[in-house]
């Protein structure tokens, strides 16, 4: 069987029916599944593969914590702010309220600072920008806004070229994806 059809069956399994998963979630699983394949895999990690860095920040005490995961999407979410650069690689969140941070020196739930950054990012960069998010008072929200960015991105030393485009044209329960590719210099 080949590997789509196996990321496929996963997903009909889980009560999704065929064909019924974004395209993040597929390419996940695609991957996931790939990582069992060697020879294929390290070639894969070798272009696709970035590396993040959680950082917490105790406000009380100070203390960091930090862990580094590896990555092959970057999620960018949008809510007002609907432009794409290189702010969207740093993100700052509070964890306040009832998401306090457990800090293992003061041995209680305490405010903190999280900040999640790209510290590595791979040859071919894969981008989520995540329309939805969620409020307290009126549950999922989408983004309707276009998106603004250009063909080129250049972080640090490393430029990206746009080569493709995957969109979805519907609303939070239903809709269909539509991709546009650039192949040579045509659209």
């Amino acid at each position: 069987m080949n590997i789509v059809a196996r990321v496929d069956k996963q997903f009909t399994g889980l009560g999704l029916g065929v064909n019924q998963q974004d395209p993040q979630e597929f390419l996940t699983k695609f991957f996931e599944l790939l990582r069992n394949n060697k020879g294929i895999i390290s070639y894969l990690d070798y272009l696709l593969t970035g590396y993040e860095q959680n950082t917490i920040q105790c406000n009380k005490c100070s203390t960091c914590s930090k862990t580094v995961v590896q990555n092959e999407i970057l999620m960018v979410p949008l809510q007002e702010d609907t432009s794409f650069s290189e702010s969207c690689f740093i993100q700052i969140s509070y964890l306040n309220g009832a998401n306090k941070y457990l800090c293992g020196v003061c041995n209680s739930h305490e405010e903190a600072k999280q900040t999640l950054e790209w510290i590595r990012f791979p040859r071919l960069l894969i981008v989520q920008f995540k329309r939805y998010y969620f409020k307290k008072e009126t549950g999922s929200v989408r983004v309707d806004s276009k998106i603004q960015f250009g063909t080129t991105l250049t972080i640090d030393t490393k430029s990206y070229e746009l080569i493709g485009i995957i969109r979805h044209q519907g609303s939070l329960n239903f809709g269909h994806y539509y991709s546009d590719v650039k192949y040579g210099d045509i659209w």
